[in-house]
């Protein structure tokens, strides 16, 4: 008796957020989303990242390098929270990637049918290592 009202109680809110959530009051087909955006736009983002990271020396000593991947949310007021690194090469640079986000000013909040909305986000900061120069012999 216990697991079939669980079953029932599980049907019954997927089902209802099934109904509420791909559709608008005005269409029956769409809805009307606006993603979240950094102030200024992609290139005032990726000029904000690329003056605030640093990379992490333990992961500079050994050579890592890669994509992290972050997910968070845009919240009403633009500010973000509920942060999870979801993919991390390791030598620190997720915790860096991380650090910086924490740093990053207020967005602009998503809309959802034309009122502010949470909006989760995924980001991929990569990190590069930069060629070393060989040196020159005399």
């Amino acid at each position: 008796m216990k697991y079939i009202l669980i079953c029932v109680l599980l049907f019954t809110v997927n089902n209802l957020s099934a109904q509420t959530g791909n559709k608008s009051p005005q269409s029956s087909t769409e809805y009307k989303l606006i993603s979240p955006e950094f102030p200024g736009g992609k290139t005032a983002k990726n000029h904000f990242l690329s003056t605030q990271i640093q990379y992490p020396s333990n992961a500079k000593e050994n050579k890592i390098q890669g994509a992290v991947e972050l997910r968070f949310i845009v919240e009403l007021d633009g500010s973000l929270t509920n942060f999870q690194i979801l993919k991390d090469p390791g030598g620190g640079l997720g915790e860096e990637a991380l650090r910086v986000y924490h740093l990053m000013p207020k967005w602009i909040p998503g809309e959802l049918y034309e009122q502010p909305a949470r909006v989760p986000i995924t980001e991929i900061v990569n990190f590069k290592l930069s060629p070393s120069k060989p040196s020159k012999k005399k």
